[in-house]
């Protein structure tokens, strides 16, 4: 039997309801992050926080242009930090410098980086088929177009960083279908090392080519760092007509229920891992229903222990 949903921690301050904060990356020492917040509901720009520290968050990177900047991830291996804006992916050093925008990246997001080597699995919005899981070097050039093959559409990806050959993301069975719909995704696994190429829904149980079961729905996966258990945001359970979600884990097998985490209430998103392995930072309401957002700490040791 599962344990009960946690108790989130804040993160950081909320004093009043001037800001909503979003997706996010956390450095390996779990004390400092990078993440996405809107002040007085303006585009999302990139902000950074040494966490336990009285010092306010600072523009990322520091006198930073960009009127939108989204979904950064921290490289846990080189320190440096991948993230979004309108026209591509830029990577930049861990304190902002070095900034270097990978021009052949238009239409690829969700950088999210390999482990120990200067590659990046990506969100691909070009064709063949769109979305799709890409892997590219640290300059920009595409050294796997297509991941899991041309029968499935893929979202936001993860890499086990235990196992670079294996993937998850957010997907779906093309099918008879004609677009992408994030809401009926599955959480899908990929193991390029095998002969042939796995692929298939992380939970075994879920039904590859047939209708969607919403039993199995699953958005914005991420490996724990010792590659066991991938956690993501899902509303498989979510009380009719609340369009909210929660966080679940689940062994990255697939050979185990999925357990949830936080109370639908709080309306979880995306899901990391500290590198302790036992917990996991996400995105919920401040103060459910009110719809600002904040980052919060979720104690998962008695979920993985």
């Amino acid at each position: 039997m599962a344990p009960p949903p946690v108790t989130p921690v804040p993160l950081l301050n909320y004093p009043d309801a001037s800001v909503s904060d979003y997706r996010f990356a956390l450095n390996s020492e779990g004390d400092q992050i990078i993440f996405e917040r809107s002040v007085n509901k303006s585009p999302a720009v990139l902000f950074y926080a040494a966490l336990n520290s009285p010092i306010q968050p600072s523009l990322f990177p520091p006198n930073s242009h960009y009127n939108s900047a989204t979904r950064p991830d921290w490289s846990w291996s080189n320190g440096q930090i991948a993230f979004c804006i309108d026209g591509g992916i830029v990577i930049t050093d861990a304190d902002g410098s070095n900034v270097s925008f990978l021009s052949s990246t238009k239409g690829m997001i969700y950088p999210a980086w390999y482990p120990n080597v200067p590659a990046l699995a990506v969100m691909n919005n070009n064709p063949a088929p769109n979305p799709h899981t890409s892997v590219i070097s640290g300059s920009g050039e595409l050294d796997i177009p297509v991941v899991a093959g041309t029968t499935v559409w893929a979202g936001m990806p993860s890499v086990n960083p235990q196992n670079p050959q294996q993937f998850a993301f957010a997907g779906q069975y093309i099918g008879s279908q004609i677009k992408y719909n994030q809401d009926t995704n599955y959480i899908w696994f990929v193991d390029r090392g095998q002969d042939p190429v796995v692929i298939r829904p992380l939970d075994k149980n879920a039904n590859v080519t047939g209708p969607f079961e919403a039993a199995y729905q699953g958005r914005a996966p991420w490996w724990s760092p010792d590659g066991n258990w991938i956690a993501f945001e899902s509303n498989r359970d979510a009380p009719a007509n609340s369009g909210h979600y929660a966080i679940y884990v689940q062994d990255s097998g697939g050979v185990n229920s999925a357990m949830q985490v936080t109370d639908y209430k709080y309306n979880g998103n995306h899901p990391k891992w500290f590198a302790n392995g036992t917990g996991l930072v996400a995105t919920l309401l401040q103060a459910p229903p009110a719809p600002q957002r904040g980052l919060y700490s979720l104690d998962v040791s008695a979920f993985v222990g």
